[in-house]
């Protein structure tokens, strides 16, 4: 038995060691606003290889549609839509998440056609994994914040290995938001779109934020974790502070 013991200790003491998953983001996603039918916002893509930029875009009228379906940029990426259309039932905002894939790193202007001239809100940025590549497992149909309150909630994303939810909104008044708990907001500004952050490794989570004035609108959430074979051993990083 004694031997048995020993050689199983060896076993266990030879087996690589798991690497520590972390998720990192960059500090700020930059936000384009304006009345135009083509509107552009330009992020830095960083090198790291497990990374995944997404883009939230607001139609603040609910008229138009996005020219080719998707977005396009100057660095060879290529998008996919993840948030489906969404339009709100409390407000004129209709919103999408989209996710880049491929492409080259450094500067890079993103540009949304659509179908006619509107009043839109881009907000842009990237997140990466240290140990495997960031892939999309779901979304959610946004939550409806209807009456007017100060007091939002995402919907619920279940995490079964390390990665992060993209949180977007959509409101009828600008506005900033704080975090409750450890969701991260990416652009701080009075505005009437915002992305918001939250890191994880397992269970169900939703995103909770205060705006700093009532407003009614729509809260979406995209859900992406590292590869299945990642280790679920959940570090994360501050860097998104």
């Amino acid at each position: 038995m004694h031997r048995l013991v020993v050689w199983l200790l060896l076993v266990v003491l030879s087996l690589p060691a798991q690497a520590n998953a972390a998720i990192s983001c960059d500090a700020a996603f930059p936000v384009t606003s304006g009345t135009t039918a083509s509107e552009t916002v330009t992020i830095t893509v960083p090198a790291e290889t497990n990374r995944r930029s997404v883009i939230a875009v607001l139609d603040r009228s609910e008229s138009a549609t996005i020219t080719g379906g998707v977005p396009t940029d100057d660095g060879g990426g290529t998008w996919v839509e993840r948030g489906a259309q969404y339009d709100s039932t409390s407000t004129t905002a209709r919103t999408w998440l989209f996710e880049r894939s491929g492409g080259g790193t450094g500067s890079t202007i993103i540009t949304v056609a659509f179908s006619g001239i509107i009043n839109s809100v881009l907000v842009a940025g990237t997140c990466w994994s240290d140990t495997a590549s960031l892939d999309f497992v779901s979304a959610a149909t946004p939550s409806e914040h209807t009456p007017a309150t100060v007091d939002w909630v995402g919907p619920s994303r279940t995490f079964t290995n390390t990665g992060i939810i993209f949180g977007y909104t959509g409101q009828n008044g600008n506005a900033t938001l704080t975090p409750v708990g450890s969701e991260v907001v990416k652009n701080t500004s009075t505005l009437r779109s915002h992305i918001v952050t939250l890191a994880g490794s397992s269970g169900a989570s939703n995103q909770a934020v205060t705006l700093n004035a009532t407003a009614v609108g729509s809260y979406g959430a995209v859900l992406y974790q590292e590869a299945a074979s990642a280790s679920t051993n959940f570090f994360p990083r501050r860097r998104e502070q």
